[in-house]
């Protein structure tokens, strides 16, 4: 059994917001997407465009799909494709990229201010008001004399077993559904679209992910990550293994595709009725005070090995 690795890259076309939390009335958005909220699009276009499908997508069999056999990574904004800005925990601060937290949001993060409006007063109604912030497809260069496309690049693993309804998958097979995403939140406004660059786009022989080591060759894909580098994702703290980490944690939860009872003991089936289990993590940029192994899991989670 064994793995290929791809990295992939995206342009940004529309803002893209990941939902983080909320202070007051605004929505921040995180300055990367989650394996999660990848996972989610390339499900819903596998799913919509297998031939197969007569009634309905199957997209709890294709989700499964990308949890065990193909899997993303987190992916990361860009400038130069080839060097994508993940966060680090430094002594000055948090820095993404080679940006400090606040010249990333002057330069990358804008917001926009949304409201309900009553059908009947044709007025703002009460309590609706907020503004979400997102991630800008297009930045001003240093010299403020042109624009700058912004990308995301991040990386997928497919696995030689990896199959549907008995069919193997191959990379030309997950091509189609990988060209145009739609990502995170306020996609019915056109937020979150992303088209793949296909002459960026590549298969990895130097087994490198971020920068890091990675065996393709065993069940479990490990990437071993050096003393005083960054985690590329969230870590997950419950572990038989001895964590040794600076940075910061936060609990991890998502909502998926599922089937619910709800209180009327009627069955609830579709996106986002499920949240999942909050999970203790320590967040992407954390610093490992060891050399460390770490399995990449669904989503792109990581787990510390043995």
């Amino acid at each position: 059994m064994a793995w290929r690795a791809y990295q992939i890259v995206f342009k940004a076309r529309s803002p893209v917001h990941v939902g983080w939390h909320t202070l007051g009335y605004i929505k921040l958005t995180r300055p990367y997407i989650t394996g999660r909220a990848m996972w989610g699009a390339m499900t819903a276009n596998k799913a919509r465009s297998n031939p197969n499908n007569h009634n309905f997508p199957d997209y709890e069999g294709i989700g499964d799909l990308f949890r065990s056999d193909i899997i993303t990574s987190y992916f990361y904004p860009a400038l130069d494709p080839q060097k994508p800005m993940l966060p680090k925990f430094t002594d000055e601060g948090i820095k993404i990229g080679e940006y400090n937290r606040n010249e990333f949001e002057k330069i990358f993060i804008r917001s926009f201010g949304q409201t309900g409006i009553g059908p009947v007063t044709n007025t703002a109604e009460e309590e609706t008001l907020h503004e979400s912030e997102f991630i800008s497809p297009i930045v001003e260069s240093d010299s403020k004399e042109e624009k700058q496309q912004v990308y995301f690049t991040g990386y997928l693993f497919l696995n030689d077993k990896a199959e549907y309804n008995k069919e193997k998958i191959k990379w030309e097979n997950l091509v189609p559904a990988l060209s145009e995403l739609y990502v995170g939140g306020d996609r019915k406004y056109g937020w979150g679209r992303l088209s793949l660059d296909h002459t960026l786009t590549k298969e990895v022989k130097d087994k490198k992910f971020f920068g890091h080591d990675i065996d393709l060759k065993n069940e479990k894909l490990n990437v071993t990550i050096q003393k005083g580098k960054p985690i590329p994702a969230h870590l997950a703290i419950a572990s038989t293994v001895a964590l040794d980490l600076s940075g910061d944690v936060e609990p991890l939860v998502g909502r998926e595709w599922g089937r619910v009872i709800g209180y009327d003991k009627k069955e609830n089936i579709g996106f986002g009725r499920k949240i999942s289990k909050a999970t203790l993590c320590w967040v992407p940029g954390s610093i490992v005070e060891k050399d460390m192994m770490f399995s990449i899991n669904e989503f792109g989670l990581l787990n510390a090995v043995e």
